[in-house]
Formats: C-alpha cells, sequence, structure tokens
C-alpha cells in the first residue's frame, strides 16, 4: 500500500513541477499583456501546457483548462480593459483548442505504441509455436503464417501469401474438406493429412483448424494449426513391425508347443500302455508266486524243514513287497494321468476300521506293541470309495507300525459337522521339525537318528494324499520328536458326486 502511494508520488512530481512553472509563466504574460511589454512573454504559459497535455493526457488536458481559466480570472482581476480582455479569452479558446488536439496526438501515440507492444508480443507467441501456423481467409487463401509453416512447406512467406492453402497438401481435396467443416462447425480437430514439401517429400501431420471473427461478429477466416507427426508415425510403424515380430513368435511358439503336446499327448498313450501292460505282465506273476508260496507253506505238497519254510517265508514277503511297489507306482501314474478310477459305495466304517486293525495286529503284536481302535458308540455310515480309504488308513497305521518300537498305536474316530476324522497316533520316534515339509513328497524318506532304516519305497504318505484329494478330503500330521506322531485324515461323510 504504501509502495503504491510513493510510486504515485513520484509520478505526479514532473507534474507539480509543470504546475508550479505554468503559474509562473501565467503571471508573467499577464503582466506582459497588461504593460504590453514584449509580446514573446505575453505567450509564455503556452509552453508548459502543451508539455503537460503531450505527456499526461487526458490529466494534462484537465490540468490546462484550469491553468487558462487561472490565466482568464488574473486578467480581469488585474485589467478592465474590453481589449485586453477579449484578447486574453481568444488566447484562452485557442489554449484549449491547441490543448484538446495536443492530448489526442497524445492518447493516439500511447495507443499506435501499446497496440504495436501487443501486436509484437502476439507475433512472437505465434513464430513461438512449434507447429505450423497460418491464417486462411474465406476464399481458401493463406493471408498469413509463422515460420515453422515455411520452414514446413520449403516456401518462403511471399511465396505463400495470397495462394491456396490446399495446393499445400497431398490430397488437397480432404484438406478443403477438412476447412469447409471448420467453417460450418466453427472448429476441427485432429484430421490426418500429408503435407507436401517442396521438394516433393511428404510430411504426415495433423491438422487442427477454428474461425476467427471480425469486429462485427461475422466469420472472417479460419486459423489452422499443423504438427509435423513424423516420429510418432515412425514409432507407431516401428511398434506394428514389432507386433508382427511377436504374432510370428507367438505362432512359431504356438506351433512347438502343439507339436510338443501331441508328442506329449503319444508318450502319455505309451505311459497308459505300459502302466496297462505292467499291471498284467508283472501283477498276475506275483499273485502266482504268492499263491503258491502260500500253498507250500500251508503244507499242501508235503512237509517242510525248518530252513525250507524261513527261505519261503522271505520269498513270500519280498512278493508281497515287490506287488506293494507295482501298486505305488501304477496308482500314482493313474492320479498324475486324472485316470484313477473310483468306486463310490455306502458302508459301515467301524466295519473297516476293525478290518484294519485286525491285518496289522500279528506284526504289531511281533514288536510287542499294543494296538487300540477307539470308535463312538453310534455307528457312522459313509458313502465313498471304501477300498481306497482303507489303503490310506492301512498306509498311515502301517507307518505307525513299522517306525514305532515301543508303546502303543492308536486309532481313533470321530464324526463332526459332516465329516469324519480318523486320527492315527503313536508312541514312536516322532519327527523333527525341519522334516515336515518332507512328508508328502514323493519319494521322500526321513532318517530318524537312532532308528534303523525301514523298508519302503518313498511313496505312501504321497499316494495317500493325493488319494484323500480326490476324495474332498486331505491329510494332517503332527509331531513332537522323541514323544510320537499323530496323522489325522479328514473326509466328508458322502462324497460330492454321490451327493449331487
Amino acid at each position: 500500500m504504501e509502495k503504491n502511494q510513493s510510486g504515485n508520488l513520484i509520478e505526479l512530481l514532473p507534474l507539480i513541477g509543470i504546475g508550479v512553472a505554468s503559474v509562473l509563466c501565467i503571471i508573467v504574460s499577464v503582466l506582459s499583456l497588461k504593460s504590453g511589454f514584449f509580446i514573446v512573454f505575453q505567450n509564455l504559459f503556452y509552453i508548459p501546457i502543451i508539455i503537460s497535455c503531450f505527456y499526461y493526457g487526458k490529466r494534462g488536458f484537465v490540468f490546462s483548462v484550469v491553468l487558462a481559466f487561472m490565466y482568464l480570472i488574473l486578467i480581469l482581476i488585474f485589467t478592465k480593459e474590453p481589449s485586453i480582455i477579449l484578447l486574453a479569452t481568444g488566447r484562452v479558446i485557442i489554449f484549449i483548442c491547441v490543448a484538446g488536439v495536443i492530448t489526442y496526438l497524445s492518447l493516439l501515440r500511447k495507443q499506435t505504441e501499446e497496440l504495436r507492444v501487443v501486436s509484437a508480443y502476439t507475433r512472437n507467441l505465434v513464430e513461438a509455436s512449434l507447429d505450423s501456423l497460418m491464417v486462411i481467409g474465406m476464399d481458401g487463401k493463406i493471408t498469413d503464417m509463422n515460420a515453422t509453416m515455411q520452414t514446413m512447406t520449403g516456401y518462403t512467406r511471399t511465396e505463400l501469401i495470397g495462394t491456396d492453402f490446399n495446393n499445400y497438401f497431398t490430397d488437397p481435396e480432404q484438406a478443403k474438406a477438412g476447412y469447409r467443416e471448420a467453417l460450418q462447425i466453427g472448429c476441427l480437430r485432429n484430421l490426418s493429412l500429408e503435407l507436401q514439401h517442396r521438394d516433393g517429400h511428404p510430411i504426415p501431420v495433423l491438422y487442427d483448424a477454428s474461425v476467427f471473427r471480425n469486429e462485427q461478429g461475422k466469420v472472417a477466416g479460419v486459423f489452422a494449426a499443423v504438427r509435423d507427426i513424423t516420429e510418432r508415425k515412425e514409432a507407431e510403424e516401428t511398434l506394428r513391425l514389432i507386433h508382427a515380430e511377436l504374432e510370428k513368435k507367438v505362432a512359431e511358439r504356438t506351433r512347438e508347443l502343439s507339436e510338443a503336446n501331441i508328442r506329449l499327448q503319444e508318450l502319455d498313450r505309451l505311459k497308459s500302455m505300459f502302466i496297462a501292460s505292467m499291471s498284467h505282465e508283472l501283477r498276475t506273476p506275483l499273485n502266482s508266486i504268492i499263491g503258491f508260496t502260500g500253498l507250500l507253506l500251508m503244507g499242501i505238497s508235503g512237509s517242510l524243514s525248518e530252513e525250507q519254510r524261513k527261505q519261503l517265508t522271505m520269498a513270500k514277503n519280498s512278493a508281497h513287497h515287490l506287488l506293494s511297489l507295482i501298486n505305488d507306482v501304477i496308482d500314482v501314474s493313474k492320479i498324475e494321468a486324472d485316470k484313477l478310477e473310483l468306486s463310490i459305495e455306502k458302508f459301515n466304517l467301524s466295519d473297516l476300521l476293525y478290518e484294519v486293525r485286525d491285518s496289522l495286529k500279528l506284526n504289531a503284536s511281533q514288536k510287542g506293541l499294543s494296538l487300540f481302535l477307539d470308535m463312538p458308540e453310534q455307528t457312522i455310515y459313509m458313502e465313498n470309495d471304501r477300498r481306497r480309504i482303507r489303503q490310506i488308513i492301512v498306509n498311515l497305521a502301517g507307518n505307525a507300525v513299522k517306525y514305532t518300537d515301543t508303546g502303543e498305536i492308536k486309532i481313533h474316530a470321530e464324526q463332526t459337522n459332516g465329516k469324519v476324522e480318523i486320527a492315527v497316533s503313536d508312541t514312536g520316534p516322532g519327527i523333527r521339525e525341519e522334516d515336515m515339509k518332507k512328508l508328502f513328497a514323493a519319494f521322500s524318506r526321513i532318517n530318524i537318528p537312532g532308528h534303523s532304516i525301514v523298508e519302503g519305497t518313498g511313496l505312501g504318505l504321497y499316494l495317500s494324499q493325493k488319494i484323500a484329494a480326490l476324495l474332498d478330503g486331505d491329510i494332517q500330521a503332527k509331531s513332537v520328536f522323541g514323544e510320537g506322531s499323530v496323522f489325522i485324515l479328514s473326509l466328508p461323510l458322502r462324497y460330492k458326486e454321490a451327493v449331487s
């Protein structure tokens, strides 16, 4: 606020000085007119008046009128002669007219200067544009343009002025149609055209246009902007080539994958044939070996010595072990090929668990282990694959018998919320925490410190978990190293397809 007041005061100082000088000049002029002394002094007050009008415009004119009336009042005070008063009045009238003319010329000079500054500023903005700009009249001819337009076309300003704008495009009719559309609707955006350079090469551009109006509000022409999009077009072409190359590689990769898939299907077919062949060719003679050794051990072919019975028992056990291995491998192959068939039926879970207990009772008693079965009072009926569930429980309980040296093994069944949980717990050596993640991996064997290596394929728990998943269930394991383990099989009472 204080700065503005100081600025205004500084600006008025020259006018105040001119005022003081004007008052002195008026006094001298009045005295000279009254005494008739030196006519040049009589007109002396014109000088500050002209200066104030020239430099201060309207304010100077008002100031001059005030001084003129002051001059006339002083004349009337100092003299009563009609001739002098008439002369002074004529001078005041002439003075006011001269002040008005000078004020008008001063304002005109200022307006001209302001217009020149604005025009120069506007021209600099136009010339600074990176786009080619041109003004097109109602007749379609160029009336103005910037330097970028001259550079882009290769023509000079003199050559471009007054020529048809559409002649500088490779498709003049399309350019003219865009111009007409801009006149009709007021503007045009992103019309894709090609500008024709003087040397003949085309330049891809985007053409924007909008109308401008004269002082009467009528459309006077079109202001157009032409943007060079050569780099954009080159980038698009590069992108197109990359896309085409990528599509080619995808097609090649798809063909390779298709061929690989055909080979895999063939391998799968051969694998299925091998599984079927092995199932028949290996299991059939093994079953014969097991059957015949059983007959021999029963003494049907005659009595056996102790050594012969021992050797035949080893042969039978080895055959059982090999048959179990083959069955596990075949089941794994079928599961991975999604070809394991399920046989859904309704059965009594208690009967199944008693079968499992009886089948393992001999092995448990030979190791001095107690094998308990804990069943709820209410009979549990399930609708699922009985044979596969028995296979899982036999595997879990069999592992408990194999790895437990002293103590007991317990099989506990419980029904909750439409599910059955069958827990097999033991008092064996337990499993270390870092080995828990290996439990359900294929062909994984866990070494327990201080415990002899137990025969097996390493597929039992892996296969059991896979079968449990197929039956809409799962197996969870808990263990405390040195105290024992618990494996919990969770299954629905009814298999999902049986429910549907």
